[in-house]
């Protein structure tokens, strides 16, 4: 069951990031009214931390528990059995978004530099753009705010990520963006068998990419090997030889 918790600050925010698990004590859980403020789909219960005014509600956040394997099996899971909703990233880009609670895996391809975007109110926010794929397709997840804090742990070729619900964008210059949302739901390294399928082929696949190849003398394409997809390791020795 999904719940949501209501956090009021006091002195300094807190230090949340996606994928981390906390402990709530609470001695109450109320129900959510569904009006225009229900913004968390199949999320009907509900609690608030308040420090100072309800002394009995806290919460504790567990600190790298974005490392550990605890509570990594996604939400409607049974094995044996295909996750519910759960589609390829080609299959979500050509039409797939527009169906009710789909659910994308990617593994993380590249995280780009924090950026200073302001939009037409004058208002700057942080971006951080993520690129994740599988073995379909590959989009650019944009985190904005203070989930751009949640990326700068992830690992290129390593990190697994499961986004229910994700926002789907058509960028004005052409492409397309994944983001989160309120209603969106993501899970860091989710453990079950597509997921484990998924990061031995991204292992492989880096592996495959990074092998070192041997070029004859004097034979060296720079625009290529800088911007070509198959990327080539070189020693020190290889380029003293030519």
């Amino acid at each position: 069951m999904i719940s949501q918790a209501k956090l009021y600050f006091i002195n300094k925010p807190y230090p949340l990031k996606l994928g981390l698990l906390f402990t709530i004590w609470t001695p109450y859980i109320g129900t959510v009214v569904k009006t225009k403020t229900f913004i968390i789909p199949n999320a009907p219960n509900t609690t608030s931390i308040f420090p100072g005014r309800e002394g009995s509600v806290h919460i504790v956040i567990h600190e790298n528990s974005d490392k550990d394997k605890t509570c990594r099996v996604p939400l409607g899971y049974n094995k044996g059995q295909t996750l519910p909703g759960l589609m390829t990233l080609k299959s979500f880009i050509d039409g797939g978004y527009e169906i009710k609670d789909t659910k994308v895996l990617g593994c993380v391809k590249s995280i780009g530099p924090i950026k200073k975007i302001t939009n037409k109110k004058g208002i700057i926010n942080d971006l951080t753009e993520v690129t994740i794929f599988d073995d379909t397709a590959e989009i650019i997840l944009k985190l904005w705010g203070m989930y751009r804090f949640s990326a700068s742990e992830w690992t290129p070729s390593r990190t697994i990520l499961l986004l229910s619900n994700p926002t789907f964008r058509l960028e004005h210059r052409g492409g397309c963006s994944l983001g989160v949302s309120h209603a969106t739901m993501l899970d860091l390294d989710p453990d079950f068998p597509d997921a484990d399928w998924l990061r031995k082929y991204a292992v492989n696949l880096h592996k495959w990419e990074s092998v070192d190849q041997r070029l004859p003398p004097y034979i060296w394409d720079v625009g290529h090997d800088i911007s070509g997809t198959k990327g080539i390791l070189f020693t020190i020795a290889d380029v003293d030889e030519w």
